[in-house]
């Protein structure tokens, strides 16, 4: 049996501050990109538990989409 899921899948994007945060200045950070949406970390999940799992999503016409 498949298990459909179907919905949203993002690129997350993160930001790690390299100092302590001073309200009011500017601070570098370092940021990293790794799949996400719900939907998408359930198929994912699924799969992992050896489930047969479908994710179906649009694709974005986007900088994220166009990878």
């Amino acid at each position: 049996m498949k298990m459909y899921c179907i919905g949203a899948a993002h690129v997350d994007v993160k930001a790690f501050c390299l100092v302590k945060p001073i309200q009011g200045e500017s601070i570098p950070v370092t940021t990293t990109t790794c799949y996400g949406g719900v939907v998408r970390n359930i198929a994912e999940n699924l799969a992992a538990m050896g489930a047969n799992s479908v994710l179906c999503s649009i694709i974005g016409g986007d900088a994220a989409g166009m990878q």
